[in-house]
């Protein structure tokens, strides 16, 4: 019988964003710490939702403590597309305006949050003494 490896789950707290989770994530991450007590068994809860340069400040200043490794995000918006015919009665299923736009990643937004965890990591690393998380 095969084993199934599950290293990185990807929650958003059961809530919509992680930013409104963060209570639920606090718990998880403490969880994670108790039942594994160590870095032996891989596991790495790597948070995703609505992450981004308004958001990740206090998901940082939050969750580094109890052992944040990881983010996700898309650092994108909807864009409108070129299409030429847009039947009126027809949608992609997401309703207004994203019905016919694109998801978009935006660099900006990217190399923000970017920039943010840089420099929150470096603090948090030199005011904890932690030389082994690596920026």
């Amino acid at each position: 019988m095969e084993h199934c490896h599950y290293y990185r789950p990807f929650p958003s707290g059961q809530e919509a964003t992680v930013a409104e989770a963060l209570p639920k994530l606090e718990t998880l991450f403490n969880l994670c710490r108790a039942l594994t007590d160590s870095e032996v068994w891989g596991l790495t809860i790597l948070p995703g939702s609505g992450i981004n340069s308004k958001t990740v400040s206090e998901i940082l200043s939050r969750l580094l403590p109890l052992g944040l490794k990881e983010i996700h995000l898309s650092g994108g918006q909807w864009v409108p597309n070129d299409m030429a015919f847009k039947r009126p009665d027809m949608g992609m299923g997401f309703g207004g305006e994203s019905d016919w736009g694109i998801w978009r990643t935006q660099t900006d937004e990217v190399r923000e949050v970017r920039r943010i965890v840089d420099e929150m990591l470096a603090e948090f690393i030199q005011k904890h003494n932690h030389p082994e998380i690596c920026p």
